[in-house]
């Protein structure tokens, strides 16, 4: 086995496991079962499975005998174009791809996992390249090709990821403490939605939390945040911000689909305001651009973009309001136990420059934050997180922009405050 040959802290910062080492057939020195598998060398494999060396540089894997380990049901007009072995931790699987762009995971003891729907064309389209995969440190299976732009997934044996969806690492800044049942978890921040996470507690904080859906719609640089209540903890703090009413002045495609034979129709939904309109540009049956004929108004927040019609499907977007900036903060719930003063920060919103004061009452719960004249900061576009850093318990503390004009930030509203 290869080593990384890369120091700890830089390995570290690649999101590689400290254990990982990668294989290659130099100088293969063979195989060594007698040493624990962190101890035998770089050029020495710790387990090798029909494969035999047959020259430098050159390893060939004999086939093994028995059934097939999957085989099309008769009633599944689908074709395999490809198929490649991964391992996720200690389990062996398969993922086997289809020429209607859906995928399966097979495990070695038969289990069947959906990667993706029949039909979905998610990994491939017809007359397009087969999917490029690799195995990534035990831990994902990454998948690529080139069919349309933003064509990167990962897999990590039950969530699919990719372009426009969160991270499947998330960053639990705080486990909070009293927890006697599983708290709810409501996600915020970002320009996406639909992203359901579990949370695991034990000795009454959270230790983990697991990605069900990774959600879509967001964009890089967006601030995802996840607030827990209930569980027999509520007193973790946050924040929650708006925009002034403004309008959309242009649409990012996240994703241009596949097999338009005619521009889709552009909707934009919204809770708050109405009358933005747009057409679809279309070019070899993907969505290119999308070109803005009325900007609307009301708008406090993001409208969701969906494209529909054109013979197509698979096409995202994601609306962006105009510049305008944060014009304060409101507290919701004060929360307890805070000692010092805490930081506050603006995360995300394509703006910058934004700052804010804290008031204390006392040893206690925050009373409110200010933006001084002029820190309002500018270009914000869509709604910055404002993140509470302190040394105090809960499930963390997290703002929301209540007000935004001219691109600065003019108030922000604080939900929960944290506690301890």
């Amino acid at each position: 086995m290869q080593g990384t040959g890369l120091p700890a802290k830089i390995q570290e910062s690649f999101g590689l496991p400290p254990t990982i080492k990668f294989g290659g057939p130099f100088p293969f020195a063979g195989m060594n079962a007698q040493a624990s598998r962190l101890a035998i060398g770089d050029p020495e494999f710790y387990w090798l499975e029909n494969l035999i060396k047959i020259g430098d540089g050159n390893v060939r894997a004999v086939p093994d005998l028995g059934p097939a380990l999957y085989t099309t049901p008769a009633a599944d007009a689908r074709t395999i174009i490809s198929f490649s072995w991964f391992n996720i931790g200690p389990t062996n699987y398969v993922a086997i791809f289809f020429d209607d762009g859906g995928a399966l995971q097979i495990g070695t003891d038969g289990s069947t996992l959906t990667m993706a729907t029949a039909g979905s064309h998610v990994f491939y389209h017809a007359g397009g390249p087969y999917p490029a995969t690799v195995g990534w440190g035990g831990i994902y299976l990454l998948i690529a090709n080139n069919n349309t732009s933003n064509d990167y997934w990962a897999w990590d044996g039950k969530v699919l990821y990719g372009a426009g969806t969160v991270s499947p690492q998330v960053d639990l800044t705080s486990g909070g403490s009293s927890y006697v049942t599983t708290p709810t978890v409501q996600v915020l921040g970002g320009s996406g939605s639909g992203v359901v996470l579990k949370p695991t507690i034990f000795n009454g904080s959270v230790v983990s939390v697991e990605v069900l859906a990774p959600g879509g719609g967001y964009t890089p640089g967006d601030v995802v945040q996840a607030i827990f209540s209930g569980g027999g903890a509520d007193d973790g703090g946050y924040l929650v911000a708006n925009l002034t009413p403004t309008s959309v002045n242009q649409v990012i495609i996240l994703d241009g689909g596949h097999d338009y034979t005619s521009a889709p129709t552009v909707s934009f939904t919204s809770p708050s305001g109405s009358g933005a309109t747009a057409t679809a540009t279309i070019n070899a049956g993907t969505i290119v651009a999308v070109t803005m004929t009325g900007g609307g108004s009301g708008y406090t927040d993001a409208p969701v973009v969906s494209f529909t019609g054109g013979g197509g499907s698979g096409a995202q977007g994601q609306a962006m309001m105009v510049a305008v900036p944060l014009v304060g903060v409101s507290v919701v719930n004060p929360g307890t136990n805070y000692f010092g003063v805490p930081t506050i920060t603006f995360k995300g919103g394509f703006g910058s420059g934004a700052t804010a004061t804290v008031i204390l009452s006392g040893p206690g719960p925050l009373v409110s934050i200010t933006i001084p004249p002029g820190q309002g900061g500018s270009g914000y576009t869509t709604l910055p997180n404002v993140v509470i850093t302190d040394g105090g318990s809960g499930t963390g503390a997290t703002a929301v922009v209540s007000s935004i004009q001219g691109g600065v930030i003019q108030s922000i509203l604080l939900t929960a405050p944290g506690a301890d």
